[in-house]
């Protein structure tokens, strides 16, 4: 798909960090085209989203997202509770799980919006680490509104895969911590490529 849309992705970082480990993988979330783009970032890597549930009725991303992925229902709290501990067994299964930690496609991207601490609190409660990723040109290939007809053109995609940040010994405490550490990480890239956008 992304090849006849003529968008290609080039690597920054410069080894891919990704080991034979399961990871909390945060992403910073800029474009409806970042689902579809993390097939081919990520392509030797088992992952799995988690995601709203609404996006398995959505065209073209349900078709990723219905049968493979986990769906979170945040209408109903126990169903969101028994997909969270879905999402834990399969880390224990080598399976990471892709989340972005905005929770939604901010309006002013490519500004990163405020973290909400789900991911966070499932990488210290599973001890997995978090695996940082920085995508930067997304937003440009594929606006997010108007919704099904935003402007979109070819392009080249960077995206920088950050060290992973070990939790092994942390606990709730350092919840905050760490999700502060995980938005400078993935934010300093965005700072240094788009500085101007951001103003």
């Amino acid at each position: 798909m992304l090849f006849f849309q003529g968008i290609w992705h080039e690597k920054l970082s410069k080894t891919d960090k990704l080991m034979d480990e399961s990871y909390i993988i945060c992403v910073n979330h800029t474009s409806y085209l970042d689902i579809i783009f993390l097939f081919t970032i990520l392509n030797k890597h088992r992952f799995l989203y988690i995601g709203k549930k609404e996006l398995a009725t959505w065209p073209i991303m349900g078709i990723f997202f219905r049968k493979l992925d986990i769906s979170i229902d945040r209408k109903n709290t126990r169903e969101a509770l028994k997909s969270l501990e879905e999402a834990k067994e399969r880390l224990k299964q080598k399976w990471s799980i892709v989340i972005f930690p905005e929770g939604t496609i901010p309006k002013d991207v490519p500004k990163l919006g405020r973290f909400k601490n789900g991911a966070f609190k499932m990488a210290i409660e599973t001890q997995k680490p978090i695996l940082p990723i920085t995508v930067l040109d997304n937003w440009k290939l594929l606006r997010t509104l108007p919704f099904l007809s935003a402007p979109a053109r070819p392009g080249r995609s960077r995206v920088i895969i950050h060290d992973p940040i070990p939790t092994k010994g942390m606990t709730q405490k350092d919840l905050v911590s760490l999700r502060d550490k995980t938005y400078e990480i993935i934010n300093a890239p965005l700072i240094k490529h788009h500085g101007d956008a951001l103003k």
